[in-house]
């Protein structure tokens, strides 16, 4: 065990990845990053709270993050970055032809 490792996205599968990485006790860290306020906090905060009961040593870190840059403090000298994001593209016109 060694290591960090970032998960950008605390979505579903995001959060699921976060949780699967931390349960197989390859990094000593897993850092779970997004853009909405407290949700990677929380997150991170519920998956520690069933180390015990899960038998895994992994900490795991959640850090709200914004898509100015700011936030990413928590993931300086990560050996894994891990992305999960979903972009949703709507293209909405009055225009009829």
């Amino acid at each position: 065990m060694g290591g960090k490792v970032t998960v950008v996205g605390a979505g579903f599968y995001g959060s699921t990845t976060a949780l699967r990485l931390a349960e197989y006790n390859i990094f000593d860290t897993v850092v779970l990053t997004d853009i909405l306020e407290g949700k990677p906090e929380g997150l991170a905060l519920d998956m520690n709270q069933s180390r015990s009961i899960e038998g895994f040593e992994t900490k795991i870190i959640g850090a709200t993050t914004s898509p100015e840059g700011a936030g990413y403090e928590a993931t300086a000298n990560s050996d894994v970055v891990v992305v999960n994001l979903i972009t949703l593209s709507f293209n909405i016109s009055n225009d009829s032809s």
